[in-house]
Parts: structure tokens; C-alpha cells; sequence
């Protein structure tokens, strides 16, 4: 009888049906060993310290470690493949973040998985903001000023970005379409390279992560204009920065945005157990303090309500990368 019960109650969860009264079945013992997490850039950015910091707090609470497994390039589809093409078991995650699962599947057309259907949302993590920022030695204390100096000298100013196509570019093109303006694109291999140029002055302005750019706001080498999301952020550091839109481009939008999934049919009462972990790893106040020094603004989301989310964010970037004509094959 027992065996039976177990037979119905995978048949039913991998059909999508209804969790079963004893889906304990599934859940109960798990986790039972190690959980990785495949994550979509090389160490050392915001993606590894995000996940580090929220995830030992999760596998604190589960009960087993969850172990980073760092596969960086072609903008972060490398990690996504391997995550939607793993065993649905609850033991591969994937902390996904926009520019591996909206923006390069907007702009690369050899992308071998499908963002909307290849992985089950289970809670986003936290948010942020890119800032626009310019160098110092600019006279350009908001976005107004730039943006008349721009149209009055079509390509005289330029602006960095971390690749063609990244998700710094298309928000640069973007917010050049929508205000009218133009200015010359420069792309580097990552924000890394181009910051001494952005400090040194060969560089005007670039749209970026607050995280790496924080030394330099604060020894005055780099003056930030604008935040790109809708709202402020609730950042200390940032919070008296304006957004972009209120200061004249209104609709203009974009964030970044970072969050766990798993492969497409694990199953349901697995999500809802490393959900709960993670919304009981986000209420910490040590963590949200964390989160918001580096810029971040901590956030749960159902798995339903983020996998909406996702929804929506990959059909915004596939719009912004067709208006502006941005593809890399």
C-alpha cells in the first residue's frame, strides 16, 4: 500500500497535479545530501557574494550545504543550460539573474534553452538598481543637463559598457531612444576594464552595478546622476539618488535582479520547502542590513508570483533588444 501511494503521488506532482495530503512522500527526507547551485558568472562578482551570503543561511535551515558551481560565459547561458538540462530532484539550483535568463537569450539566437519554460521559479532574492554615473571632472549634475548637452552635441559624449549587448548596453540604447539623444558606444570585456577608463576621464559615462562603482562615488572620481528603476532605491547610499524617469524620461525602467529556480518539473512541495528556507533566510535583519549596504534590495516572491516575474522580464528585454536592433548571432 505504501509502495503504491508513492507511485501515485510522483505520477501526480510530475503531472502538475495537486500536492498529495501525504507529499510528505517526496519532501520528507529531503535534503538527504549536498544541493548545488549552478551560478552563471566566474567568482568574484555580486552574483557569488549574493548567493554565499543567503545561501549558507538556507542550507543552514535545510539541514545540508549548498555548494556553488561557478560556470561563467556566454553571458551566463552556459550555467542556465546545464541547470534546465539537470534531474528534477531539488539537488541542482540556479541563481538566476537577468542578464542569463532575459537578456542574452534576447540577443543570442543559439541559445539552447527555453527561459520561460526549461526552469521552475522559486523565489527571487533581491533587486537593484543600475546607476548611471559619469566622470567628475563633468560639469553634468542630473540627467537634464547631460541629456541637452547630448542632443546639442550628437556622438561627442560616449558611453562604456561591459560587452555588446549586455544588459548595460541595451539599458544605455534604450535610454538614448527614449530621451533622444545620442552617444558613442564603447564596449569593453566586462565593467572591470573600462573603470579606470571611466575614473581617468577617457570614458564620459556608463550605466552600471552599484557594487563596483561604490569606492569611486565615495573618493569623488565618479558622480552618479540616476538610479534606472522606477523607484529609488531603498539603499542608504542611494536612496537620494534620482531615478532616471523622474527626472524626464518616463516608462524608463530596468533593473537587475537575482533569484532562485530549479529545473522544470521538480517537484512542487520540494519548491515550497527551499522557499520557505529562503524567505526565513531574507527576514534575518543582519542579512537584510547586508543586502542593502551592497545596494541590494532583499525581496521574497511566491514561486508563482516570480515566475510571472521572470515571465514578464524576459518579454520586456526581448522587446528593448528588437527596438534597438541588438543581436550577437
Amino acid at each position: 500500500m505504501a509502495s503504491q501511494l508513492m507511485r501515485w503521488c510522483v505520477a501526480a506532482v510530475l503531472a502538475g497535479g495537486m500536492l498529495c495530503s501525504a507529499g510528505t512522500a517526496l519532501a520528507a527526507g529531503y535534503p538527504e545530501r549536498p544541493i548545488t547551485v549552478l551560478i552563471p558568472f566566474a567568482t568574484g562578482g555580486a552574483t557569488q557574494a549574493l548567493s554565499e551570503r543567503v545561501g549558507r543561511e538556507i542550507a543552514r535551515d535545510l539541514g545540508q550545504p549548498l555548494v556553488s558551481d561557478h560556470r561563467g560565459g556566454a553571458g551566463g547561458t552556459i550555467a542556465a543550460e546545464a541547470a534546465a538540462r539537470a534531474a528534477p530532484d531539488g539537488y541542482t539550483l540556479f541563481m538566476g539573474a537577468t542578464g542569463a535568463l532575459a537578456v542574452a537569450p534576447a540577443v543570442m539566437k543559439s541559445v539552447r534553452f527555453n527561459p520561460a519554460t526549461d526552469f521552475q521559479a522559486i523565489t527571487l532574492i533581491a533587486t537593484t538598481p543600475y546607476v548611471l554615473v559619469v566622470n567628475a571632472k563633468l560639469p553634468f549634475r542630473n540627467m537634464r543637463e547631460l541629456i541637452e548637452h547630448a542632443k546639442a552635441n550628437p556622438g561627442k559624449l560616449n558611453f562604456a559598457s561591459s560587452g555588446t549587448g549586455g544588459a548595460d548596453h541595451i539599458a544605455g540604447e534604450v535610454l538614448q531612444k527614449m530621451a533622444g539623444f545620442k552617444m558613442t558606444h564603447i564596449p569593453y570585456k566586462g565593467a572591470g576594464p573600462y573603470l579606470p577608463d571611466l575614473v581617468s576621464g577617457r570614458i564620459d559615462v556608463a550605466i552600471i552595478s552599484p557594487i563596483p562603482i561604490k569606492p569611486f562615488v565615495e573618493a569623488g572620481q565618479v558622480r552618479m546622476l540616476a538610479v534606472t528603476t522606477g523607484q529609488r532605491s531603498p539603499a542608504p547610499w542611494l536612496k537620494d539618488v534620482p531615478t532616471i524617469a523622474e527626472q524626464g524620461t518616463m516608462g524608463y525602467n530596468i533593473l537587475a535582479w537575482y533569484g532562485y529556480l530549479a529545473p522544470a518539473r521538480t517537484p512542487p512541495d520540494i519548491v515550497a520547502r527551499i522557499h520557505a528556507s529562503a524567505v526565513k533566510a531574507l527576514a534575518d535583519k543582519d542579512n537584510e542590513a547586508w543586502l542593502l549596504a551592497q545596494g541590494l534590495a532583499p525581496g521574497t516572491l511566491t514561486p508563482a508570483e516570480f515566475g510571472q516575474f521572470v515571465g514578464a522580464e524576459i518579454k520586456k528585454w526581448s522587446e528593448y533588444a528588437r527596438s534597438i536592433g541588438v543581436t550577437l548571432d
